[in-house]
């Protein structure tokens, strides 16, 4: 795991005084962003250009999909890090063309990306049981076994009734979110 640049830590600042500053109970990042910049509390790094660009590119290159003979979305490009002549480098490889060996690489470090933040939304759950909430606890099922069956649940014509039509797998699609009586109104932001 990496550690928190210095970037970060001024950011991670920035926020705590803009809370406090602004006497707010929530942070509306348009707002902040705002804020960091009427203050001159940021400015941009030349270096960074390139590095935002590459994030940019590796973004758009990784949300890429097409749509297989059962209308499962597939991811397009897939990473990998290699080193070529003492070199690091980042490769984006169309699936139709990356080995086995390198798919399977591509396919750990995602699940490793995976597992971490799986352990980081633990920790947020216990953390926010423990000290925060005040009513049932909140439990988070890490087994994603049923999700990926019913995403993975196809109609296949002539054999399924409507009845037996694929639901949307339960718990990976945005919900509408109600504010809680603890979060400002938009009229305070």
């Amino acid at each position: 795991m990496r550690g928190i640049s210095q970037q970060d830590k001024a950011l991670q600042r920035h926020a705590r005084d803009f809370l406090k500053d602004e006497e707010r109970d929530s942070i509306d990042l348009d707002v902040f962003v705002e804020w960091i910049l009427n203050k001159e509390l940021w400015k941009p790094d030349p270096k960074r250009i390139k590095r935002l660009l590459r994030q940019d590119v590796s973004h758009a290159l990784s949300e890429e999909r097409f749509s297989d003979e059962h209308s499962r979305k597939i991811r397009r490009y897939h990473f990998l890090r290699q080193k070529q002549d003492g070199q690091q480098l980042s490769l984006a490889l169309p699936i139709e063309k990356i080995a086995r060996k390198d798919m399977l690489l591509s396919l750990q470090v995602r699940k490793r990306n995976l597992v971490s933040r799986a352990i980081q939304i633990n920790n947020d759950q216990n953390y926010y049981n423990n000290h925060v909430n005040t009513d049932e606890p909140i439990q988070i099922s890490f087994n994603l076994d049923k999700d990926i069956k019913e995403a993975d649940a196809i109609l296949i014509p002539g054999q399924n009734t409507a009845a037996d039509e694929p639901k949307r797998p339960s718990g990976i699609y945005r919900t509408s979110i109600q504010p809680s009586a603890s979060l400002p109104s938009r009229s305070r932001l």
